[in-house]
């Protein structure tokens, strides 16, 4: 009984001293991963009202995060960064309308009609798998990540609008 207690202890000793060098690697981790300054992000910057006083209803302000904010507040000073939001945003839209009509039209429903979408997630992940976007996601700085998603996208669109069902 004596032994068992003291490999008790022993093992216990080892998991305390093992337990804050854990926590630490796990709170590295998890800040790391949650960084915001690390993350790739896009801006939905085609929603915001061309005059860029307001923004397309229904939405608010607080639809864009702190950093597309920062960016578009820049527009006039940093074109370029603001362009390459602009441009991803518009390529997820044209995206976004092919889908769109394309499950529409296959499915004999009217583009959203009654509020309804005519979603057919098979199919999309159908026209996903021919263009792999995860691509985008191994990108290590915004700009070609941007590109990629822009580049990708449109290809996406393209293949869509060009499907045997349109």
């Amino acid at each position: 009984m004596k032994f068992f207690n003291l490999n008790f202890i022993y093992l216990l000793s080892l998991r305390m001293n093992i337990f804050p060098v854990v926590l630490i690697l796990f709170a590295v981790r998890f800040l790391a991963v949650l960084s915001d300054e690390t993350r790739l992000f896009t801006c939905d910057f085609d929603l915001v009202t061309p005059d860029g006083k307001g923004y397309t209803s229904p939405l608010s302000p607080q639809f864009l995060s702190r950093k597309c904010v920062a960016i578009y507040d820049k527009r006039f000073t940093d074109r370029t960064t603001y362009d390459m939001y602009l441009e991803e945003a518009r390529a997820f839209k044209e995206y976004l309308m092919a889908i769109e009509s394309y499950e529409a039209r296959k499915s004999g429903k009217e583009l959203c009609a009654n509020k309804e979408y005519a979603l057919d997630i098979w199919e999309r992940q159908f026209f996903y798998k021919q263009v792999d976007l995860c691509d985008c996601y191994k990108k290590n700085n915004q700009e070609t990540f941007l590109k990629c998603l822009t580049d990708k996208r449109r290809e996406l669109a393209n293949i869509i609008n060009t499907s045997e069902y349109y």
